[in-house]
């Protein structure tokens, strides 16, 4: 997916360091269904729910040096907290067969996380580094960047949102 994404960007160098970009995602999400029919488990329903999510990913950054590409290796996680309305529709199919469709699931929330890196950088790497990361804007978000002769930080804070939608398959026992 990544690599598709990468192909759609017009700059091949921010092309080429995102085909170096590895993730991860772990998420969880409770929710309480109430169907308002009057069959249980069949028809339309609201379903309140909330997620926890935690998103790791690890790059090296290239930054420049007074012409010279160099690379801060930055791994990190972000962790997110959600709350929202699902609305969709479940049908029995036929025997323990049933589809549920997940229609619209707006949630909202907050964000934290964090990006880092060790190195040893001198005066003239961890200027061209703190400026190259003080340029990354994170849409809506709060961040702040620590670079120092040992490597680099960079804090991420600030509201998350997002969409549920989906359709799937279940066999009931």
């Amino acid at each position: 997916m990544l690599s598709t994404i990468s192909n759609m960007i017009d700059d091949p160098e921010t092309s080429r360091q995102l085909d170096q970009l590895e993730t991860s995602n772990f998420a969880i999400t409770p929710e309480l269904r109430f169907y308002l029919g009057k069959e249980a488990m069949r028809g339309f329903y609201v379903a309140p729910f909330a997620r926890y999510s935690k998103y790791k990913a690890s790059m090296p950054f290239e930054f420049d040096v007074m012409g010279t590409t160099q690379n801060m290796p930055l791994s990190g996680d972000l962790k997110t907290f959600t709350g929202g309305i699902q609305l969709g529709a479940q049908w029995k199919l036929g025997g323990k067969l049933y589809l549920d469709w997940w229609m619209l699931g707006p949630q909202y929330g907050s964000s934290k996380g964090l990006l880092d890196g060790k190195r040893s950088l001198n005066a003239q790497e961890q200027q061209a580094l703190r400026d190259e990361l003080q340029d990354i804007e994170v849409p809506f978000a709060d961040t702040k960047t620590t670079v120092d002769a040992n490597g680099a930080r960079l804090d991420i804070s600030g509201p998350w949102a997002g969409l549920r939608a989906g359709l799937s398959l279940g066999v009931r026992f």
